[in-house]
């Protein structure tokens, strides 16, 4: 049984839905002695109900629009959020059919 405890890097949303920062992070990180980078990715719709509501900081720093508008605003898209080699192996399967 393996007792090694695992140290995980939590990005989350700290990258603002900025693919160049989100690199930033990363590369900054990986320096530091961790097992694992984290992003957090989940639909905003699926995750906030129609009620939710910001908190005091971010009606500051955001506006008044809703909190799935801004969370929506804070997320990578789904271009940026698949890899490289995991690009070119959906390329190769939409091309075998």
């Amino acid at each position: 049984m393996n007792n090694r405890i695992m140290i995980i890097a939590e990005i989350g949303p700290n990258h603002n839905g900025d693919f160049n920062t989100a690199v930033k992070l990363i590369e900054i990180i990986s320096k530091l002695d961790v097992d694992v980078i984290k992003f957090q990715i989940a639909n905003p719709r699926n995750v906030y109900s129609k009620d939710s509501f910001k908190a005091d900081y971010q009606k500051q720093r955001d506006g008044d629009d809703s909190i799935i508008s801004m969370s929506k605003r804070n997320q990578l898209s789904e271009d940026d959020d698949v890899g490289e080699e995991d690009k070119k192996e959906e390329e190769e399967e939409e091309e075998s059919y």
